[in-house]
């Protein structure tokens, strides 16, 4: 592919031709401006970090890979940007998912006048696949106890994509599905909230652990299920996997918003019996009331006046 990049030519012609190339490219392409941020990606890139294109240009490498992996290829972005043209391996989770090999090609772009602007970015698997003893024993170890023997609800979904891989017995009782419901789908699927996902990745990434206090799950039956999930960044079959332990929390949410529910009840009553009490006529008091009931029912005050002269009316023609 590097045959069809000329490093000294035209820069918007060339630029334009880099990103032409990234498109036709079979592997994960990039190109990287002098601030480390995306120019353009390819799909191929793209699956690799599960995110759509307007959520990777003009990020930088930080922002999408974490700190840890712009820590250790900076030194090699900015050789290429002095004007080398570097080839070495790096470890990468992919999306389909395996920890994968890569062989990864800098070449720089110049502009015009030569100085390098760019870094045009090709990933090429090799033909191994490769997980650690140290990390294989830790996946073994941890799986072997916590989700054959945990009565704790437990599901283990793939690091990038959140593909499900495996719950056990109790968390399918949780959510109420079925093993062909569940497993090769995406978390996101049932999940009712999304928008966690993006920090969450960065996190397990950075600290290899996180929680999620509250996250409400679609329930076979319809019904949302609130669960409190404490994440471990672990290896499921050599695959890098997010461990999840599930909490049930909606009955203790339920009873919380219950009690909260008759405390605003009790007040809401106290109030209008200390308005009923104070008030020289009805209209007056009725006013207070009003007040404290659209306050209590998220009502606005208006729309509860409208409401009750059409009421007032209604009744009138009986």
């Amino acid at each position: 592919m590097e045959k069809i990049l000329n490093p000294l030519a035209s820069s918007d012609a060339m630029l334009s031709l880099y990103q032409n190339a990234c498109d036709i490219c079979p592997d994960p392409t990039l190109i990287l401006d002098r601030e480390y941020r995306y120019l353009y990606a390819n799909p191929a890139y793209l699956n690799i970090v599960d995110l759509p294109l307007d959520q990777v240009v003009n990020h930088t490498i930080s922002e999408i890979e974490g700190t840890d992996a712009f820590q250790l290829i900076k030194p090699r972005v900015d050789s290429c940007l002095s004007g080398k043209k570097l080839t070495f391996s790096s470890q990468v989770y992919l999306a389909n998912p395996v920890l994968a090999l890569l062989h990864v090609n800098l070449t720089p772009f110049r502009d015009e006048t030569g100085v390098v602007t760019h870094v045009f970015v090709i990933m090429r698997k090799s033909d191994s696949h490769f997980q650690t003893e140290q990390e294989t024993a830790f996946s073994q170890s941890l799986l072997s106890k916590s989700l054959v023997s945990s009565p704790q609800p437990i599901i283990i979904t793939t690091l990038k994509g959140g593909q499900i891989l495996q719950l056990n017995d109790a968390g399918f009782r949780l959510l109420g599905y079925t093993p062909e419901e569940l497993i090769g789908k995406k978390m996101r699927d049932f999940c009712l909230e999304t928008s966690y996902r993006d920090n969450l990745i960065k996190k397990m990434q950075r600290d290899k652990q996180c929680t999620i206090p509250n996250l409400p799950i679609k329930h076979k039956n319809g019904s949302i299920v609130h669960i409190e999930v404490v994440l471990n960044a672990t290896f499921f079959n050599g695959i890098p996997a997010i461990l999840g332990f599930c909490r049930d929390k909606t009955a203790e949410l339920l009873a919380l918003q219950t009690e909260t529910d008759k405390a605003n009840t009790l007040r809401l009553l106290r109030t209008i019996a200390e308005a009923a009490n104070e008030a020289q006529d009805i209209e007056s008091a009725f006013n207070v009331c009003l007040e404290e009931v659209c306050n209590y029912c998220h009502w606005p005050v208006g729309h509860a006046l409208l409401f009750n002269e059409k009421t007032q009316h209604v009744a009138g023609r009986f």
